[in-house]
């Protein structure tokens, strides 16, 4: 599904220019996609650095899941489900359109791809599958 290879383009080892091998494994899958050309579009003039400070906004919305996960709050919580609207609107914002058929299937590969769990789990364990949870949630409360 494009929206999950498209945000993994940004989470997998971003600092050390990977970026560039992702590329080209969504683009060989989905490079003819609306969503695809959206994504290029909106991240072909971003600097390396601006780029890496999206990256760590990214990671900072993790980090608050994190929080949450720490202090016990259940997936389905009000403020947990706040930051699964504030990731869908960063990803909006600064890739592409997310609709809450991408987000669920991003949360579903947070916890099904060893790179995303890695990393999204480097703000404390069970954070991706605290994230999922969360993502389940949020988008039956939406009923897509």
């Amino acid at each position: 599904y494009l929206g999950i290879y498209l945000i993994l383009i940004c989470l997998v080892n971003i600092r050390s220019n990977m970026k560039y091998s992702y590329d080209k494994e969504v683009a060989a899958k989905w490079g003819n996609s609306n969503q695809y050309i959206e994504y290029t579009n909106k991240t072909k003039n971003y600097s390396q650095n601006e780029f890496l400070v999206i990256i760590d906004g990214l990671n900072t919305i993790f980090k608050k899941f994190s929080v949450n996960l720490n202090l016990k709050l259940e997936p389905n919580s009000l403020s947990t489900l706040e930051l699964v609207e504030e990731l869908k609107d960063y990803i909006t914002k600064y890739f592409y359109n997310c609709t809450n058929k991408i987000l669920l299937n991003l949360g579903l590969m947070y916890v099904s791809d060893e790179r995303f769990i890695n990393n999204i789990d480097k703000n404390g364990e069970g954070t991706a599958n605290y994230i999922k949870e969360a993502i389940v949630y949020y988008c039956e409360e939406k009923n897509e």
